[in-house]
């Protein structure tokens, strides 16, 4: 134990800065540790103020993450637009290109533009006697990007999820419909036409509307708050909401976005 001490003490001497004695050095770091205490105390009291104004946040909703949810690969149509002649029938008054339309044994493609050229709408319906009229349908932004993806079949609404886009690209939808059925003769059937799942999203990614429903139409759909907090939650019984239970007050809710 001496011999502990003693090394302890040669290596402080090691360490005083010429003309102090190792009692003033020994002052001098017990006032250094003593400043760092203070300031990691008020770290700690900086730290249990963020921790207070998440509280009151909330914790952010499934699927919140602020990278945003995953793009989804949509399922091709088949058409090879690039071998496609097209019928133009219809122009705008600067001469660019309204409407035009091309059809084949297999397919038959209409694009709607705005004017001065740029694309705002196309549908694809393939030809096939052997099953019923389906549709693609695309819509887009002014400045190009997808805006909106269904894939219909007449008569019974979509047979895949639904999907809307922001003008970045980024998922702003996705609807999911009950299952379908084909029947022996090629047509869709569907028991019920309603959306079996709903999921909107912040522009951040944040999830706004999450609703499930089953196929009797009972289920619920909860809103978010742009910052993560849950706003309420609604009650369906055969696709009709009957119920809402508020879970901030408007007082909570603030000037927070509601979009």
């Amino acid at each position: 134990m001496r011999t502990t001490v003693l090394s302890a003490l040669a290596i402080l001497w090691l360490y005083v800065p010429a003309g102090a004695t190792p009692e003033e050095e020994v002052q001098r770091l017990r006032a250094e540790l003593e400043a760092t205490r203070a300031e990691l105390s008020a770290l700690k009291a900086e730290l249990a103020v963020l921790r207070a104004e998440l509280s009151k946040r909330g914790p952010a909703p499934e699927g919140s993450d602020a990278a945003g949810p995953m793009t989804p690969e949509l399922p091709s149509d088949g058409l090879d637009l690039a071998s496609v002649a097209w019928v133009v029938e219809d122009i705008w008054r600067d001469g660019s290109v309204r409407k035009r339309s091309s059809r084949a044994t297999t397919f038959e493609v209409i694009e709607y533009f705005r004017e001065g050229g740029v694309l705002r709408a196309r549908t694809v319906e393939p030809l096939d006697p052997s099953r019923g009229r389906t549709l693609y349908s695309y819509k887009f932004h002014p400045n190009g990007q997808l805006a909106e993806w269904r894939y219909i079949a007449i008569g019974i609404g979509e047979i895949a999820p639904a999907y809307e886009f922001y003008e970045d690209g980024r998922p702003r939808r996705e609807t999911r419909y009950h299952p379908f059925t084909i029947d022996k003769d090629g047509a869709y059937r569907r028991a019920n036409g309603e959306s079996a799942d709903d999921t909107e999203w912040f522009r951040d990614g944040r999830v706004k509307l999450r609703m499930t429903r089953d196929e009797q139409g009972d289920g619920t759909a909860r809103r978010f708050l742009a910052d993560g907090r849950h706003w309420y939650t609604e009650t369906f019984e055969r696709n009709v909401a009957v119920r809402r239970e508020e879970h901030l007050t408007p007082k909570e809710i603030g000037n927070t976005p509601l979009d």
